[in-house]
């Protein structure tokens, strides 16, 4: 019995925490987070800092991804009454056409983290953030302004979020780039196969070139028909002195 009335205690403890629980998540805000102009106590501000790698003379082009810094930074001007703890800032990075048409998405959301949050009169914080972009496919070339679009951002008051999304611009300017096409390689010209011919001209010897030839071995000739032509007539001559002798 006593061990009925002992687990009886626990489940009814358990259940009671389980409803306070609940109903202190889906409760709204208590009423001194809900009143608190935090304009009163703080200064927000977030900009750009600068187009890193990828951009060229303020051109990006194709495919190519370049990087955008930004900075979001709180002041505290007065002592906060509650205790504040980080705050996160949300946000889209768009690209609007100068001559007008359908905006292109560049991110889809990164977050800035600042935390700690200044508490006291006089503290700051400050953040940057490094957020890779990229043209989406297809994309026409022209001038673009970039803008930084707000889709949520709050600071944590207690347990309890609170939004500060309405002390910031919700569209930030974030400057203007160009868009190139991507470079296109050149064509490779088409290999061309030539075949070399070689013909050889039967050629004449010009004049004197074939008689040099001649004479050098005609006059050997004339001799040699001289001495053969003498050698008969001699031949010739010693017969008839025989005959004559006898």
């Amino acid at each position: 019995m006593l061990k009925t009335t002992k687990r009886t205690a626990f489940l009814r403890l358990a259940l009671g925490a389980t409803i306070a629980l609940g109903a202190l998540l889906t409760s709204p805000p208590p009423a001194a987070a809900q009143d608190i102009d935090l304009l009163g106590y703080y200064e927000f501000s977030y900009e750009p800092v600068t187009f890193d790698q990828g951009v060229i003379q303020g051109v990006v082009r194709g495919s190519d991804v370049f990087y955008l810094t930004v900075r979001a930074s709180a002041v505290c001007t007065e002592d906060f009454p509650l205790a504040v703890g980080s705050a996160e800032l949300t946000a889209t990075v768009v690209a609007e056409p100068a001559a007008g048409g359908e905006e292109l998405t560049l991110h889809e959301g990164y977050t800035l983290t600042i935390d700690p949050f200044p508490s006291q009169q006089g503290q700051s914080t400050e953040i940057d953030k490094t957020v890779p972009l990229r043209f989406p496919p297809g994309s026409g070339p022209g001038e673009y302004e970039i803008v930084s679009v707000i889709v949520e951002a709050s600071v944590k008051v207690g347990i309890l979020p609170v939004s500060i999304a309405g002390f910031l611009p919700e569209r930030q300017p974030m400057g203007t780039l160009t868009y190139a096409a991507p470079y296109t390689a050149l064509p490779t010209p088409a290999t061309t196969t030539t075949t070399a011919t070689t013909s050889v001209a039967a050629t004449t010897p010009a004049d004197g070139a074939g008689e040099t030839d001649f004479g050098k071995w005609g006059n050997w000739v004339i001799i040699a028909e001289v001495i053969a032509g003498g050698t008969i007539v001699l031949l010739i001559v010693l017969r008839v002195f025989r005959r004559r002798r006898r």
